[in-house]
């Protein structure tokens, strides 16, 4: 038995008693461009690289040759949406992560008895890429930032005029009230006592 190509649990593969071809084979590379309007002229092209490279490969099944067409059918049908990397002839092709978007079924034959004889698939695969979780994260903190800044805004008008000091402010306050009224009180009575003793000369000038 001969492997032709795999991708995850599926295999493409040809010997004497299972035939799973791939009958033919596509792909494209195709750059990617994005372009700004300008008002000045031309408009200018800025390239960001390739376009996701897409894979397409189209087999037949015929259940002569060893296996299930229907159930073959319902098992790639399962695997949309699924990523893995296409390996032929033991040599990874294309892109790390291939994901299989579409499956289409064509030329379909069935017996008298309603069994499948035969049908075509063709797969269609695109390359994926994974989510940029880093800027996904600095965009969410950036927004928490500004969401922050805002609110503190709205909150140091509106907590200006509603204010209050707390415990240990008030704590604070009281003592230094006290403090200057016993320092205003020693202060009097020094005074006293030197006017009684002739020696105030605020008095005596």
């Amino acid at each position: 038995m001969a492997t032709i190509a795999k991708w995850g649990p599926m295999t493409f593969e040809v010997g004497p008693g299972k035939i799973a071809p791939i009958n033919s084979l596509s792909t494209s590379f195709t750059l990617k461009a994005e372009t700004n309007n300008d008002t000045s002229g031309t408009p200018p092209t800025n390239t960001r690289g390739l376009e996701l490279q897409p894979i397409s490969i189209s087999t037949q099944y015929v259940a002569t040759a060893g296996v299930d067409p229907l159930a073959l059918m319902e098992e790639w049908k399962e695997l949309v949406g699924e990523k893995n990397t296409l390996y032929i002839n033991g040599r990874k092709f294309g892109p790390k992560h291939l994901q299989l978007k579409s499956v289409s079924v064509s030329d379909a034959v069935l017996n008298v008895d309603g069994q499948f004889i035969s049908l075509s698939l063709d797969l269609s695969f695109e390359e994926y890429e994974p989510p940029n979780t880093a800027v996904s994260a600095k965009a969410s903190n950036s927004g928490s930032v500004t969401a922050g800044v805002a609110s503190g805004d709205t909150g140091s008008k509106a907590g200006a005029m509603n204010a209050k000091p707390s415990t240990e402010d008030k704590a604070q306050l009281k003592t230094s009230i006290t403090g200057r009224v016993a320092g205003a009180a020693l202060l009097k009575g020094v005074s006293t006592l030197l006017g009684a003793a002739g020696i105030g000369g605020g008095n005596n000038g």
